[in-house]
Order: structure tokens, then sequence, then C-alpha cells
């Protein structure tokens, strides 16, 4: 059995998080010399745009579990058996073909970057350059229940390794029958909405 793989780029994550940064400074700076006024309307602004960038770069991810692929969008998650799952393809992003449909993934950029595995088993392992578990021998041990391994990876080589991992994917029995689930997040939706209204208020 494999254990959890997490696509995600580092960078992104990074640049959502330097985006949050610079809006807490923005608004420290609004407060010392605009007033509790002037603060609450950079605030509504200062935190749709961090929440977008969160949405964009930070949450989205593709998750790949003994049963199932997950696509987690800026607001919806698709929920991928195996099963149903026929193929992957990079088309200005990764695309997973799964039971007539397509699903594709803003977690994954089109352009290739750096291929990376990091894991948190037995302290912290770095890996460069590989895009299966198989160029880390290190993992090839590893049990289901061990931590995720995350990688970093365009969709051209994104793609490569959902290939590579369908045959490996060993789902249960009971799952053979289980169909596309696709879910709105409503706890996302609703601070986005929150965060406009707020905005729309402030500057009235």
């Amino acid at each position: 059995m494999r254990p959890a793989i997490v696509l995600r780029p580092s960078r992104s994550r990074w640049g959502a998080i330097a985006v949050s940064v610079l809006a807490v400074a923005l608004l420290v700076v609004e407060g010392i010399t605009g007033g509790a006024g002037q603060l609450l309307r950079s605030g509504a602004w200062l935190g749709v745009v961090s929440m977008a960038c969160w949405l964009l770069w930070g949450l989205s991810s593709v998750r790949l579990f003994a049963d199932r692929l997950v696509v987690d969008n800026p607001l919806t998650r698709t929920t991928l058996p195996w099963p149903q799952v026929t193929g992957a393809r990079a088309e200005w992003g990764l695309v997973v073909e799964a039971a007539g449909r397509e699903v594709r993934a803003w977690a994954v950029p089109s352009k290739a970057g750096h291929s990376m595995v990091s894991t948190s088993f037995d302290g912290h392992t770095t890996v460069m350059g590989g895009l299966s578990l198989e160029n880390a021998p290190e993992l090839g041990s590893r049990s289901p229940d061990s931590p995720a391994v995350h990688l970093s990876l365009g969709a051209g080589a994104a793609a490569e390794l959902i290939r590579q991992e369908l045959p490996l994917r060993s789902p249960r029995q009971d799952d053979a029958g289980a169909s596309v689930q696709r879910t709105l997040h409503w706890g996302r939706l609703g601070v986005l909405v929150a965060l406009a209204v707020l905005c729309a208020v402030t500057t009235l």
C-alpha cells in the first residue's frame, strides 16, 4: 500500500503567506496613521485580497489516497474513487479524467517546476528531482498510515505521477461502485461573502 501524496506548489503557498504578512503590516500602518475608520475600510479590502490568495495559492491541493483522489479547488472539492479515474493530462494545468468527465486542478500550475519530496518521517527528508516514490528509496517501506508525502510539481509531471500511481493504488472492494462526488466549500464561500458585504458597507 502507498502512503498519501499531496500535490501543492510550495512557491504558491509561500506567496500566500507573504501576502498575508504584508496585509497585516499594512493594517498596522493604517491603524496608526488613519484611525479606526480607515483601519476598518482597509481591513475589509485587504481581507478580500488575502483570502483570495489563500484560496488560489495556499488551500488548493490534489491528494492521492489509497482509495480515492481528491481535487481541492478554491471553492469546490471533488472526490474521485480510483476505479473511476481513467487518466490525467496537462492542459493549461492538471486535468484529471474520471467517469466521463474532466476535473481541472487549480493547485497544479501549467509550467513544470522542481520535483520535491518532503516528509516528516524520522525527522525531515527532502529529495529533489523525483516523479515517483521509487526515486526516494527511504520511502519505499512506508505504510499507508505514515505522514503524507508532499510534492511540488508542474502539470505535466503531476499528470505523469497520477498515471504511474493509478495501477498501484488498491481501492477497497466496497469502493468499486463509488461515484464521483463534488461539494462546495461553504465555509470559504461564507467568508468571501462576509468580506464582500463588509467592503460594500465601508465604501458607502
